[in-house]
C-alpha cells in the first residue's frame, strides 16, 4: 500500500522517499519478502500477510523465511495475537525438541478451501 500510495507523487518527492526507505532498509533488519525473485516486501501488498498461510511455512522451513537476497534466513515472527501466537510457539518448540515434522509419518491435508474473495463465507 506504502508504494502504491507513492506512485501518485510527483517524481521528486517520490524518489525522495524512495531513497529514503532504501537507507532504513539497510540500517534495520531486513524485512520477510512476499516474493524476493521481484523485491516485493511485507509493506508492498500488506493484505500478502496472512498469519495462518505465513507460519506454516516458516515452521516448515526451519524457522527461516525468504530475504532480499532470494535465500532463507533465520527469521523472528512477531504475532500480536496471542491466541496465534500462543500455538505457534508451542508448535516451533515441539519442532526444537523433536525435530522437523515428516509428512510421511504424520501425514498431511491439503487446503481445498476457496479464496476469501470468491467465497461466499471465508473458510467453505
Amino acid at each position: 500500500e506504502l508504494y502504491t500510495k507513492i506512485q501518485s507523487l510527483p517524481e521528486a518527492k517520490r524518489e525522495e522517499i524512495e531513497g529514503d526507505i532504501g537507507e532504513v532498509y539497510s540500517a534495520r533488519p531486513e524485512l520477510a519478502m512476499v516474493n524476493s525473485s521481484r523485491g516485493i516486501t511485507h509493506l508492498h501488498v500488506p493484505s500478502d500477510v496472512i498469519i495462518d498461510a505465513t507460519m506454516p511455512v516458516i515452521v516448515r522451513d526451519g524457522g527461516r523465511t525468504w530475504g532480499p537476497d532470494n535465500e532463507l534466513h533465520d527469521t523472528i515472527a512477531m504475532i500480536p495475537d496471542r491466541s496465534y501466537s500462543t500455538i505457534y510457539q508451542a508448535t516451533i518448540e515441539d519442532c526444537q525438541k523433536h525435530g522437523a515434522f515428516d509428512p510421511s509419518t504424520i501425514g498431511s491435508v491439503s487446503n481445498v478451501g476457496l479464496m476469501a474473495q470468491k467465497a461466499e463465507e471465508y473458510g467453505s
